[in-house]
């Protein structure tokens, strides 16, 4: 790994981690999801009531329930918010809280390499490998939650 000075340009190091076990995390944090639904289905009317004649924006989404809105869609709504930016970025923080240490121990071999670059590999491996894995995870559970699968 030579960097700049020896005439190469400074390489990330590589990040490895157990995806089996990222999976089993993200699942684990994502079978939390349909209790926050089930709130928000009890939630939602009284929000609705409480805003009437207004409508009743939902949180982190562009939705709005009014006291004429059916049931079947308050429900979907709860659903969406349920899995909304919020929750994911909440998921997506709590996973690399517990991935976190082991990329940090992996990182601290690489003496050669400075904090920079290993903060670096750790932003990029987030980015391209805990969040996409988060979203991807979360995308799959909202369509079968909504009946899309």
């Amino acid at each position: 790994m030579g960097g700049i000075c020896a005439g190469g340009i400074p390489t990330l190091p590589e990040i490895n981690i157990d995806t089996e076990q990222l999976n089993e995390l993200i699942k684990t944090a994502i079978d939390e999801i349909p209790d926050k639904v089930r709130e928000n289905c009890e939630n939602f009317p009284t929000e609705i009531a409480n805003a009437d004649p207004q409508p009743f924006n939902v949180p982190d989404t562009n939705l709005s329930l009014t006291k004429d809105t059916p049931d079947q869609d308050i429900a979907m709504a709860a659903i969406v918010a349920a899995f909304a930016t919020q929750t994911r970025d909440a998921i997506k923080e709590s996973i690399w809280k517990q991935v976190e240490p082991q990329i940090d121990e992996q990182l601290n071999e690489y003496n050669e390499v400075s904090d920079k670059i290993k903060q670096s590999a750790k932003d990029k491996f987030k980015e391209n490998t805990v969040d996409k894995a988060v979203d991807a995870m979360m995308d799959e559970a909202l369509d079968k939650m909504k009946g899309d699968n």
